[in-house]
């Protein structure tokens, strides 16, 4: 049965990959949508058929003429959902990057073209979708999340247009491929490096130091972790607030994720200990870098820095 199924998958997208080839950017048309009826229109299909026999074994012009007024209502719905759908254009805009287990954000941008669009739904198999309307001539972003579930590439494939509008009987869809793309960043997981005593006792000594070298920039929130000897106590005292003395991040040496450093563990498990080692380092709001594969990222500071780092060990493909 299961074999079954991926052959009938492969089929379909082999069908498709010819009929809607892959593209960031994608108008529809008539060789990219198709009609089905949904449940409702069978149903209202099997009612019509009911209602035409009637008509012609009775002779009864009236309830004949009904089943006519039915087969017309159906296809005027099936011309309307199509131009509904003809002529949409959608492009892939920018995919947001996430850690396991959050949500990724995708933002793709449509365009209504020269006509008003309704009821259109966008969004990926079996449960992540947007509805939307759109003026006459009017774009806008659309936002579709999708799961985080394991580090590295995600893509999703095809994603699904339809539109049920006006009267819900019939379903025109598409499914083009927007090349879309989005990185998942490592688990931040905890992990001691080879070095850890030495290194842990040098950058205390080296914080101390720069510290007390580096200009006075305010106090901020006492942070889980920190040296309570840090906490100025007097304002603790006034207030009831933890505070610490902050300096200036640019008196402070840089510091360095070394992929070196933790060489003893398997790649996963170690892309999850350098990814926890940066996110410490930024909420210490200091200078660091990042080495792994003989290539250096930084240093630098700041949220661009971070996800530059993060974005490396998101594609890393190394062992």
């Amino acid at each position: 049965m299961v074999t079954l199924r991926k052959k009938l998958q492969q089929i379909e997208e082999n069908w498709l990959k010819k009929r809607v080839p892959a593209s960031e950017r994608r108008t529809l048309d008539n060789r990219s949508l198709f009609v089905f009826p949904n449940r409702w229109g069978v149903v209202f299909g099997l009612l019509t058929l009911v209602v035409l026999i009637t008509g012609i074994n009775y002779q009864n012009a009236m309830i004949s003429a009904s089943a006519y007024l039915l087969i017309a209502m159906c296809l005027l719905h099936i011309f309307q959902s199509y131009k509904n759908l003809a002529g949409l254009t959608l492009e892939f805009d920018r995919a947001e990057s996430a850690f396991p287990g959050d949500w990724i954000t995708v933002i793709l941008r449509v365009h209504a073209g020269d006509r008003e669009r309704k009821g259109i739904l966008v969004g990926w198999l079996p449960d992540r979708y947007a509805r939307f309307n759109l003026d006459k001539g009017q774009s806008r972003d659309i936002t579709v999340r999708l799961p985080a579930k394991r580090r590295g590439a995600l893509e999703p494939g095809r994603l699904l247009v339809a539109t049920s509008w006006p009267l819900g009987l019939v379903t025109v869809w598409s499914r083009p491929d927007l090349s879309v793309r989005a990185w998942v960043y490592p688990e931040p997981v905890h992990a001691e490096p080879l070095d850890a005593d030495t290194q842990e006792g040098g950058d205390q000594d080296q914080r101390r130091k720069h510290a007390s070298e580096g200009d006075f920039a305010g106090l901020r929130e006492y942070q889980k972790g920190e040296s309570v000897r840090r906490i100025v106590w007097k304002k603790f005292a006034q207030t009831g607030a933890r505070v610490v003395r902050d300096f200036e991040v640019s008196s402070a040496k840089p510091e360095w994720v070394d992929a070196s450093a933790w060489a003893h563990l398997e790649t996963e498990r170690k892309l999850s200990a350098m990814c926890e080692a940066l996110l410490a380092l930024y909420n210490q709001h200091k200078p660091f870098g990042l080495r792994i594969e003989q290539t250096e990222y930084g240093p630098d500071a700041g949220e661009a820095q971070l996800r530059r780092c993060l974005l490396s060990l998101a594609q890393y493909e190394g062992r």
